[in-house]
C-alpha cells in the first residue's frame, strides 16, 4: 500500500519532512514509517500532519480507518532573570554580613517540563556548585528562589570592601530538549563598601574658610555624623565604632554614638599660629572592628584650618563673643576679635619760628603739631572682615603763639581691616585726621609789631608820646581752623604712616588791630594780619618722627600815627619760610622799602600834614620845648618861653 505524510496545519519543508512510499506488511502484519520533525525556535502553538494509507496491492484490503493525524506540539523553553545584587541590601546582623540573592526560572516554551536543575555558586568562576530542583514547570510558568548568602567571610578579607560575584545555570547537563538553549544562565557582580562612612562634618565655627588668632580661645565643638554600617542596612544597636581626630599628628580617639562623635578643639589655643593659610592640618576619620580584630577604616576627612599668629602691635586681643558674618547667613557664626590700640605714639610736626616773628615767636616760637594720639577699635570677625573706628576723640595739642590747643582725632572706616597672606590680622590704609577748630585772642604791646619804635626816644615831638606808644597794647586773635589727614596701616613690626606723600596742609588765620586814642591830641591806629600754615606729610623714612615738610608764615602790619595836623605811617611785611630764612621789610607809606633786617625810623622828615578833610577845622595848639628846631614842614621861632602857634592858613599846597 502507499503511505503519505501531507500537510494538515504544519508545513512540508519547514516543520516536517515529507513521506510518500510503498510499504509492505509483515507477516505479523505490522509496519512502521518514520516522519522527521524539523526543529525551529518560533512558537507557532500545535500542528498537524495527515497520514495516509492508499492503493493498496491485489491481496490486500484498507482497513478503517484508512487515515491518521500527527500532532506536532511545542518544546518546553527555561530561562533565568537577571540576576541583580544589591549592596544596599545587604544586612549586617550579629557581626555578620548577608546579602539576599532573589533568582527567577521560567519556563516560556509550549511544553511542561519536570524535574528541572537549577544550580549556583558564589564567584563567577570559582566556588562550588549547589543544585537544587524544581519540581515541574508548566508553559508560563515560574519558580523563584531566596537565598540568604553570608559574604563576611569576604568582607573581613576585603578589609570592607569586597567585590562578589553570582552565577547560576537552569538545565545545566541539557536534559531537557528547549526552544532555546542560550538563555539557560545568569550572572552578576556587585561591590560594596561596609567601612563606616562620614556624612557631615557639623563645627560650630568653620574649619573651611575661617580665620582665627592663635592665643585668644575660641572654643569650637567639632561634630562628625557617622554612618557605622557604610552600604549595609544596620540595626542601629551597639556596638559602634570610633571617630579618630588627629590634628597636626597628634590623635584623640572620640567613642561612637549611634550618630557618630564629637571633639571640641580651641581654635586659638590648640593650634599653631603662622603668618600663612592652611598652616594646620585636622584629620577626621571613622573606623570600627568586626569579627573579632578586623579593623575597617573609614574614609578621612581632611581639613587645613587657617590661625595667624598673634599680632603684636596690638595691646591686647580679647574675643569678644560671636557675630553673624558680615553679609553671611546666621549659620554658622564668627568669632568676633575686638581690641582696642592707640597711635600714633610718637608724632611731631613743630616749627620752631624764630623770635622776631610777632606773636608766633613768642615762648620758644613752637608752632604746630605735637602728642597726637588716636585712640582706636578694631573688630575683625573670622570671616575676614572688619573696620576700624575711633573710640572716642583722641588727644592732639596744637602750639600756636605761647598757647596750647586741643584738638581732636577722627578716622577709621569699613573694610581696612582684615587677614592676609603672609601678614595675618592687617590694617589697610586706615584714614586718620587731626582736627582743631579754635579761635585764641591775642594781645601784646605795640613794639612786638614795631620793634624799633623805641629807638626814636630822640623824636622832636614829645618823648612821652613815644612812651606811650611803647606801652601801647594790640589786640587780634588767631582763628586755629586746622584739618591735617594722614592714613596708616600695619606691617610686620607695627603700625606705620602710609608711606605715599600724602599731604595735608594746615592753616592759622590771624588778624590784628589797635584803634585808640590816648591822649589829646595824639592818635594812633595798627591794622595788620597774615597767615600762617604748614605742610605735613608723611616722612619717607619710618623711623623719623618729624611729619613737618613745609612752613610758611606771612604777616603785613600797618602802624599810622597822628599828631595834630600831622601824620606818619609804616608798614610792614615779614615772611619766613620752613625750611628757610626769614625776610623782614620796613618801609614807610609812600617811600621806598628798606633793606632786610632794617628798622624805619619815626623821623621828623617822615611826617606830613593830614589832608584837610581829615584835619577838620580845628587850630592846631602844642606847647614847644626850648630846644625845638625849625623844621621844614613847621615854620616857628624858638624862644625860652611858652609858644602858642596859631595859623588859619593851610600850609600846603595840593588841595583838601
Amino acid at each position: 500500500m502507499q503511505f503519505t505524510a501531507s500537510d494538515g496545519s504544519a508545513t512540508a519543508g519547514e516543520d516536517y519532512i515529507p513521506v510518500s512510499k510503498r510499504i509492505a506488511l509483515s507477516r505479523s502484519g505490522r509496519s512502521s514509517v518514520t516522519v522527521d520533525l524539523l526543529h525551529d525556535t518560533e512558537m507557532e502553538g500545535n500542528e498537524t500532519v495527515l497520514l495516509t494509507l492508499s492503493d493498496p496491492g491485489r491481496y490486500t484490503a484498507l482497513g478503517d480507518p484508512s487515515t491518521a493525524v500527527l500532532i506536532i506540539t511545542e518544546n518546553p523553553d527555561l530561562t533565568v532573570d537577571p540576576v541583580d545584587l544589591d549592596p544596599t541590601a545587604v544586612i549586617e546582623r550579629n557581626g555578620r554580613f548577608i546579602m539576599p540573592v532573589d533568582v527567577t526560572v521560567r519556563n516560556i516554551g509550549g511544553g511542561r517540563v519536570n524535574n528541572v536543575v537549577v544550580r549556583y555558586r558564589h564567584g563567577y568562576y570559582t566556588g562550588e556548585w549547589q543544585e537544587e530542583t524544581i519540581p515541574s514547570l508548566a508553559p508560563g510558568e515560574s519558580f523563584q528562589f531566596h537565598w540568604e548568602w553570608d559574604i563576611t567571610d569576604r568582607v573581613v578579607r576585603a578589609k570592607g570592601d569586597p567585590c562578589v560575584s553570582f552565577r547560576v545555570e537552569v538545565d545545566p547537563h541539557n536534559a531537557v530538549r528547549e526552544v532555546n538553549e542560550n538563555n539557560n544562565q545568569q550572572s552578576d557582580t556587585a561591590c560594596l563598601d561596609v567601612r563606616p562612612r562620614i556624612i557631615e562634618i557639623d563645627p560650630e565655627l568653620p574649619l573651611r574658610r575661617g580665620y582665627y588668632i592663635a592665643g585668644l580661645s575660641a572654643p569650637n565643638l567639632i561634630r562628625a555624623e557617622v554612618d557605622w554600617n557604610g552600604d549595609a542596612v544596620g540595626t542601629g544597636e551597639p556596638p559602634y565604632g570610633e571617630v579618630i581626630f588627629e590634628l597636626n599628628g597628634n590623635q584623640v580617639v572620640e567613642p561612637g554614638q549611634a550618630w557618630g562623635a564629637q571633639h571640641t578643639f580651641d581654635m586659638g589655643l590648640d593650634f599653631r599660629g603662622t603668618l600663612y593659610y592652611a598652616n594646620n592640618r585636622l584629620r577626621i576619620q571613622p573606623r570600627r572592628t568586626i569579627h573579632g580584630n578586623t579593623v575597617l577604616q573609614g574614609e578621612p576627612h581632611a581639613f587645613w584650618p587657617t590661625v595667624f599668629s598673634y599680632p603684636h602691635w596690638l595691646q591686647y586681643w580679647e574675643v569678644q563673643g560671636f557675630a553673624e558674618p558680615l553679609g553671611a547667613a546666621v549659620w554658622p557664626p564668627a568669632v568676633l576679635y575686638e581690641a582696642e590700640f592707640e597711635y600714633p605714639d610718637a608724632f611731631s610736626a613743630i616749627w620752631n619760628v624764630p623770635e622776631e616773628v610777632p606773636f608766633l615767636g613768642l615762648d620758644g616760637g613752637e608752632f604746630g603739631i605735637t602728642d597726637a594720639v588716636g585712640h582706636f577699635l578694631a573688630a575683625v570677625d573670622s570671616t575676614g572682615k572688619g573696620s576700624v573706628r575711633v573710640l572716642d576723640e583722641g588727644f592732639s595739642l596744637l602750639k600756636l603763639g605761647g598757647e596750647l590747643i586741643q584738638g581732636a582725632v577722627y578716622g577709621g572706616g569699613d573694610d581696612v581691616a582684615g587677614f592676609a597672606y603672609g601678614w595675618g590680622l592687617r590694617l589697610r590704609k586706615v584714614p586718620m585726621g587731626l582736627e582743631f577748630d579754635e579761635i585764641v585772642p591775642i594781645q601784646d604791646s605795640l613794639v612786638i609789631l614795631f620793634p624799633n619804635l623805641r629807638s626814636t626816644q630822640g623824636w622832636w615831638l614829645m618823648p612821652r608820646f613815644v612812651d606811650w606808644l611803647s606801652h601801647a597794647s594790640l589786640t587780634g586773635f588767631f582763628d586755629s581752623s586746622m584739618d591735617i589727614q594722614t592714613e596708616f596701616y600695619s606691617t610686620n613690626y607695627g603700625l606705620e604712616f602710609w608711606p605715599a606723600p600724602k599731604e595735608s596742609v594746615g592753616y592759622v588765620d590771624a588778624t590784628i588791630e589797635l584803634i585808640t586814642q590816648p591822649l589829646p591830641n595824639l592818635f594812633a591806629i595798627v591794622y595788620g594780619g597774615g597767615v600762617a600754615d604748614i605742610l605735613v606729610r608723611t616722612p619717607k623714612d619710618p623711623q623719623d618722627p618729624d611729619y613737618l615738610h613745609q612752613g610758611e608764615i606771612q604777616i603785613v602790619s600797618d602802624l599810622r600815627l597822628a599828631a595834630w595836623l600831622y601824620e606818619v605811617e609804616f608798614k610792614r611785611a615779614l615772611k619766613c619760610l620752613y625750611p628757610g630764612e626769614c625776610t623782614d621789610s620796613w618801609y614807610p607809606d609812600g617811600g621806598e622799602e628798606s633793606q632786610t633786617g632794617q628798622r624805619a625810623q619815626a623821623a621828623a622828615p617822615n611826617w606830613h600834614l593830614i589832608p584837610r578833610d581829615y584835619a577838620g577845622p580845628d587850630y592846631a595848639r602844642f606847647r614847644a620845648a626850648p630846644a625845638l628846631q625849625a623844621s621844614s614842614v613847621i615854620q616857628a621861632t624858638a624862644t625860652t618861653t611858652e609858644t602858642l602857634l596859631v595859623s588859619n592858613v593851610y600850609p600846603r599846597s595840593e588841595p583838601a
